[in-house]
């Protein structure tokens, strides 16, 4: 009856989905060349041999669908992967990646899914985190297609909806997955509740991509602009963050400490602004280059070296959490043997952050009518107090290290079905 009722309303919406797709050609939200991805169409040639299904909607869900990727290649998968994507955003953040074919997913009727899976003909079907979509489900399940749910979470909001509608018949769409690893054990107990017969923990996927490549060249010219003195950089800022970090630096410099300050906002095309907002003395990556000795402050403003801004650092601000913005994700400096700070918000990463506190791995403020003496204060302990800092430096390493190996255990349990399926 479920399946029934399901396939009754994409019936009945599947007229209006040419007016939806052009609606969101028109937000420049779907590539036009493409669209008829969305009806299950592929003019790729599938490739001879095994082949991985990743579905992945969105730009989030696609940090972790490159995570399992990776961790497939390493544990020594030499077929294809394909990686499915709703979004532009997923796609850009995907194509780079040599390992994988790239396809926007279709909607979720029937005979859409149906031509899909007949022209592609996946060995193993991998979802990742909340994508629960019935009629992928119900027909790789037809199939005997097996089904897996990676780094699987789904919000409280998400999760109580499925138990109003469906109640005890929720089981009929969660009993197909084959395995679900869960990304904690709170998620494991709501799949369980929603009648998923095999649940394990497997932890979040989006915490375990290495990091990206260094650039020796900004490497050495920092640090020979900083000569010695503390690095501390405020990573992916935005408006007013800048100006809270740079009266902690002012009440750190008055405790003795002399420091040298790298802002890279999240904008980068608010670089000049900065600078001009706050009448600093600081050179723009963009128009003056690297910094030079005697310069206390930088102005970051080019996209993809913040691994190399992270390795030089002494301490990361992790922006984004001053405010009420969500906070950005503090996995990446952990690579790096480097002490991170994140504000009272966030709500984006929670889960990490999270982690990382249970393992003292991260400071985080709390709520604050003095920011900039708050900071201030933790950014004086951090850097008078070596055992200190060089604990929440190791443990933020040992994390990294152990989200690593948790990319690889996930690959190899998605492996093992592959084999046994």
């Amino acid at each position: 009856m479920v399946n029934f009722i399901y396939n009754l309303i994409w019936f009945l919406i599947s007229p209006l989905i040419p007016i939806w797709l052009n609606y969101r050609l028109y937000q420049g939200l779907e590539n036009k060349n493409r669209l008829s991805e969305r009806y299950g169409y592929s003019e790729i040639t599938r490739p001879k041999g095994k082949l991985i299904w990743v579905h992945a909607s969105s730009l989030g869900e696609s940090v972790s669908a490159s995570a399992i990727s990776l961790g497939l290649r390493e544990k020594g998968f030499k077929g294809t992967i394909l990686v499915t994507t709703g979004t532009i955003s997923s796609y850009e953040l995907l194509k780079k990646n040599h390992n994988i074919i790239h396809q926007f997913h279709p909607y979720d009727k029937k005979s859409w899914v149906e031509k899909f899976l007949k022209h592609w003909k996946p060995n193993l079907a991998i979802m990742m985190e909340s994508e629960i979509w019935p009629n992928f489900i119900f027909c790789c399940s037809n199939g005997n297609i097996p089904i897996i749910m990676a780094s699987g979470q789904i919000s409280q909001s998400s999760y109580l909806k499925w138990k109003r509608i469906l109640g005890k018949n929720s089981k009929v769409i969660f009993n197909k997955f084959d395995l679900i690893l869960s990304s904690d054990e709170d998620q494991k107990k709501k799949f369980e509740s929603l009648g998923a017969s095999k649940v394990i923990v497997g932890g979040s996927l989006k915490t375990s991509m290495p990091p990206s490549k260094l650039n020796p060249i900004i490497i050495k010219s920092i640090k020979n602009a900083a000569s010695g003195r503390k690095i501390i950089l405020l990573a992916s800022s935005h408006p007013g963050e800048e100006k809270i970090l740079l009266e902690s630096i002012k009440i750190l410099e008055l405790k003795g400490i002399d420091s040298f300050l790298i802002i890279a906002p999240r904008k980068i095309s608010r670089g000049r602004n900065i600078i001009n907002n706050y009448r600093l003395n600081a050179k723009l990556f963009s128009k003056d280059g690297t910094p030079e000795k005697g310069d206390k402050i930088f102005v970051f403003d080019r996209f993809g070296e913040m691994a190399s801004l992270y390795s030089i650092s002494n301490i990361v601000f992790v922006a984004g959490s001053l405010f009420p913005l969500g906070g950005h994700n503090p996995s990446e400096p952990s690579h790096f043997r480097t002490n991170i700070i994140i504000g009272p918000h966030v709500s984006k990463c929670k889960e990490t952050v999270r982690e990382m506190m249970n393992n003292n791995a991260i400071i985080k403020l709390d709520l604050s009518n003095n920011y900039p003496q708050s900071i201030a204060n933790v950014f004086y302990k951090l850097c008078t107090e070596k055992k200190f800092s060089q604990n929440l430096k190791n443990s933020s390493f040992k994390m990294s290290t152990n989200w690593g190996k948790r990319r690889i255990e996930n690959a190899e349990k998605c492996l093992n079905l592959f084999k046994t399926g």
